[in-house]
């Protein structure tokens, strides 16, 4: 890895889901339903930005890892969507991503690269001991359901000691990064609650 292109770095994006109702969640029926939607809707606005490596599901009978499927599986998505669809006490719905991305040489021509595990999604949904969706009263900032995406390198923004090849590689990934941002805003019903990225990435996405 080129350190003076790119570094290894813990950007997070926190979004609180928005439910109308929270209350029509505690349906079992509606929830399952509810939850394989997301997660469809996250495999579908995933693409071209990243692909999942792996998806491990933690349900509050069984715990962490009730279900793990990988992406080699080829009914990965079938098999998953299957769980999720049959299985009542859902928590957390973990996607362990590989990213898509493009790194420059010398002459500044661009070839695609992957980070293998360059990045994380965290779906958590909160239940008491009766499954039931935890009782939240102050807003967003408390919500019992909401995601985290986590990218473990910083290859969408260019470094502090800009070089071409550094503002070349920037200019290719930041929009992979920054469309898949706008596509999970405008699918699915969540709000920004919280963001911890370099100043310097959360400005360049700003102006491109």
């Amino acid at each position: 890895m080129n350190t003076a292109v790119w570094t290894d770095w813990d950007s997070t994006w926190i979004y609180s889901l928005v439910i109308d109702d929270p209350d029509t969640l505690n349906n079992p029926k509606a929830r399952r339903q509810w939850i394989s939607d997301v997660v469809q809707s996250l495999l579908h606005i995933l693409e071209p930005f990243a692909t999942p490596r792996e998806v491990e599901v933690s349900t509050l009978s069984q715990g962490e890892e009730a279900f793990v499927i990988r992406r080699d599986d080829p009914e990965y998505s079938s098999k998953l969507i299957q769980y999720l669809s049959r299985t009542d006490d859902v928590t957390d719905v973990d996607f362990i991503l590989t990213l898509h991305c493009y790194e420059v040489d010398e002459n500044l021509n661009g070839k695609e690269i992957e980070f293998e595990i360059g990045g994380a999604i965290y779906l958590v949904i909160e239940l008491d001991k009766d499954r039931n969706i935890r009782p939240s009263s102050k807003g967003k900032d408390d919500s019992p359901i909401w995601m985290s995406i986590h990218l473990y390198v910083d290859i969408h923004a260019p470094l502090l000691r800009k070089t071409k090849k550094s503002e070349e590689t920037a200019r290719i990934n930041a929009p992979l990064l920054k469309n898949f941002l706008k596509r999970l805003e405008s699918h699915l019903p969540v709000e920004l609650s919280e963001v911890d990225a370099a100043p310097y990435l959360l400005e360049y996405l700003e102006s491109i």
